[in-house]
């Protein structure tokens, strides 16, 4: 027997979706939460599960538009 698929619901600010998750979804879902700003890469899905993914903690612009987030985007290489 199939399940239906939960039903969103729509507030002003936000989708609420009832739904249970395994431990590893919920750590994914706490995970990105805590994150706030940045970017996962290379998300690992097995048995369709998330086992892992890459975090990109920074980035480099070089394009003169300086940037959130890199380490040396605002700096020339020759400062300390």
């Amino acid at each position: 027997m199939m399940t239906q698929p939960p039903v969103p619901r729509r507030t002003a600010s936000a989708t609420t979706v009832t739904m249970e998750l395994h431990p590893q979804e919920a750590a994914l879902i706490r995970y990105l939460r805590q994150l706030r700003f940045g970017r996962l890469e290379r998300l690992e899905v097995q048995d369709g599960l998330p086992v892992g993914a890459e975090e990109v903690r920074g980035r480099v612009r070089f394009d003169g538009r300086g940037g959130r987030g890199g380490s040396s985007s605002s700096r020339r290489r020759d400062e300390p």
